[in-house]
């Protein structure tokens, strides 16, 4: 299964109710609810060399996200790479903002490396301020640079596609993690601390669109943000707490 990052929405739903080792609907059936104050906007753009997919902006109360998507070449994937960085960025009034970057090198290192098609995410409670909003959205960029191991340089730079996905698009499953050959999904219980016995298994590493069903590739999400830590405890084998943004922990239990 093509392991990538796959991002139509993130909506994330804030419950706050009962602590414990629950048992709720085990059915991963569409969800419902009303997204009426979210907006998400679809990432994508191209040139005759390279190609960045399955990016998203999300816009929620609260909570506002940037993912970076997938980038690929469209001949032979570039290797033997000393150092190279990455930056989504747009202008306004003349001047660079950049949203999100990356940056790697190697030393000593005759092979050298090759670039990580992840390209990475970043969130905030005000990531973009409004007054950008249409800036932003008109004149988004990607760039790619860097040098190879034998001293010659490369450079990319696309202008992205940004468009925005209807209300009714944003939920059609319910917030679910794939985490070693078990899908969770969510309950409605959110808690303040973890349990004392609690101990970390690891971080959501990608994120698919919640309009289709759960792909199982280990610590894959359809609604929480990458980095997002995940806790259990031995007495409770079939629950996981998730952080959230918030610093509280939602509760997702073992689906049958």
């Amino acid at each position: 299964m093509k392991k990538s990052i796959a991002l139509d929405t993130v909506i994330l739903i804030l419950l706050a109710a009962l602590a414990g080792c629950s048992q709720g609907n085990s059915n991963p059936a569409p969800a419902t609810g009303s997204q009426d104050e979210s907006r998400v906007f679809v990432i994508s753009g191209e040139n005759n060399l390279i190609e960045i997919s399955d990016g998203v902006i999300i816009l929620t109360p609260g909570l506002e996200q940037f993912v970076g998507g997938e980038l690929s070449f469209k001949g032979e994937e570039l290797s033997g790479i000393k150092d190279f960085s990455t930056e989504f960025y747009f202008y306004l009034d003349g001047d660079k903002t950049v949203i999100n970057s990356s940056s790697a090198s190697i030393e000593g290192s005759e092979e050298g490396m090759i670039v990580n098609s992840n390209m990475g995410s970043t969130y905030s409670e005000t990531l973009f301020s409004p007054e950008v909003w249409d800036t932003i959205f008109e004149s988004l960029h990607f760039a790619l640079s860097g040098t190879f191991i034998n001293g010659e340089t490369f450079e990319y730079n696309i202008t992205l596609n940004v468009t925005e996905i209807a209300n009714e698009m944003l939920s059609a499953y319910r917030p679910m993690i794939f985490l070693h050959d078990v899908i969770y999904g969510e309950t409605a219980d959110v808690v303040s601390y973890l349990p004392a016995n609690a101990f970390l298994i690891g971080t959501i590493e990608r994120v698919v669109p919640q309009t289709v069903p759960m792909i199982q590739v280990d610590f894959t999400s359809n609604a929480m943000p990458i980095g997002s830590e995940i806790y259990r405890t031995e007495d409770c084998p079939n629950a996981i707490y998730v952080q959230l943004p918030s610093g509280q922990y939602s509760i997702y239990i073992e689906l049958e």
